[in-house]
């Protein structure tokens, strides 16, 4: 069992903190249409290989977010496997309504947003990491999705 605790305020980008999330920005940056949100449809696992270990792919129904995709390093990173499961306060504990309401703010503004974070594990000491979430819309307007890469320090 982990727990989350906010070490920092979400901060919207411009420049993240670590290269990896910069990286990560600069190709969500890239793709797509000029003037419209990137959707899932214009993310080429092949063009970012050295990322897919860190991101995670959320969907967002029935005002719910699914995980559709957890990289190898996140799910190492945490202990367990969150493709499939939705983030809820049974997985996320006390730091579920925190990381709601970021997740919200992205989707709801269409915009990024980032923030650094330590992991406690009971049994454990801590990690510290540093997240990126960027919107995703299928039609170009209506965010459905949320690209989330992490990058433990």
């Amino acid at each position: 069992m982990f727990k989350l605790l906010q070490r920092s305020p979400p901060m919207p980008p411009p420049i993240p903190a670590t290269s990896r999330l910069r990286e990560f920005q600069d190709y969500w940056s890239g793709i797509g249409a000029e003037g419209v949100i990137p959707g899932r449809q214009h993310i080429q696992p092949g063009d970012i290989p050295g990322l897919l270990p860190y991101i995670l792919i959320l969907d967002y129904t029935n005002g719910q977010y699914r995980c559709r995709l957890a990289g190898t390093a996140i799910v190492e990173g945490l202990g367990q496997e969150l493709t499939g499961r939705v983030l809820d306060d049974e997985l996320l504990g006390s730091a579920f309504a925190g990381w709601f309401r970021r997740l919200e703010t992205v989707r709801r503004q269409a915009r990024p947003l980032s923030g650094e974070e330590n992991l406690w594990w009971l049994s454990r000491s801590y990690r510290n990491f540093h997240w990126l979430c960027l919107p995703l819309a299928s039609d170009g307007r209506r965010v459905d999705k949320l690209l989330m890469c992490i990058d433990w320090t």
